[in-house]
Parts: structure tokens; sequence; C-alpha cells
């Protein structure tokens, strides 16, 4: 009769163990799957973002383009110099997109997949 509430026990045992893994299993899978939301949530609003202020940078570049050219009498001259400045800008933004880009939304992203305030998940 031991043997077999010995038994009964250590089944009871290994379901509880069983259960609470799968329980922590889904917890951590909720929090990823919400911190990941919030990192691409991030990601698509700063795309956004960019593109916006390329186009309004685009826009602002052309527009000045174009009154310069008018004041100086040679549009052609003027959208040469804005070529070169953008391609000096690339140039520049490129030799220094680490520092610019990399670094900083690496850290934000660390900052955002471990950020304690959302842990209600």
């Amino acid at each position: 009769m031991k043997d077999g509430h010995t038994k009964n026990a250590i089944g009871n045992l290994v379901e509880r163990i069983a259960d609470q893994l799968k329980m922590f299993l889904q917890l951590n899978h909720l929090k990823f799957t919400g911190r990941t939301a919030i990192i691409v949530s991030s990601l698509i609003t700063m795309l956004i973002v960019g593109i916006f202020f390329c186009l309004a940078l685009l826009f602002l570049a052309t527009g000045a383009v174009f009154w310069l050219g008018d004041w100086f009498g040679s549009r052609l001259n003027v959208f040469l110099i804005g070529i070169g400045i953008f391609i000096i800008g690339g140039v520049l933004f490129f030799l220094m997109r680490k520092k610019w880009i990399k670094e900083p939304f690496r850290d934000s992203m660390i900052r955002k997949m471990y950020e304690q305030k959302n842990q209600n998940i």
C-alpha cells in the first residue's frame, strides 16, 4: 500500500513540475512576444518618421535650388552644387553610420528589450 501511495505522489509531483514548466514557457513566450511587438512598432514608427523627414528634406532642397537658381540666374549650376552637397552628406553619413545609426539603434533596441515598465504582459 505504501509503495502505491509513493508512486502516486511521485506521479503528482511530476505532473506539477510539467505544468509549472509549461506555464513558465508560456509566460516567457508571452513576454518575448510583447517585447518583440514593442520593438517592431518602434522600428515601423522610426521608418515612417525617417521617410517623412527625407521627403521634407527633398522638397526643401528642391525649393531652395529653384529659389537660388532664380537668384543666381542659373538653375543648372545650383542643381549641380546641391547634388554635390548631397553626395558629400551621403559619404559622410556612410562613413559615420556605425556611430550615428548602428550603435544608438542597437542600444535603443536593447533598452526596449529589457524595459521593466511593461512587465505585466
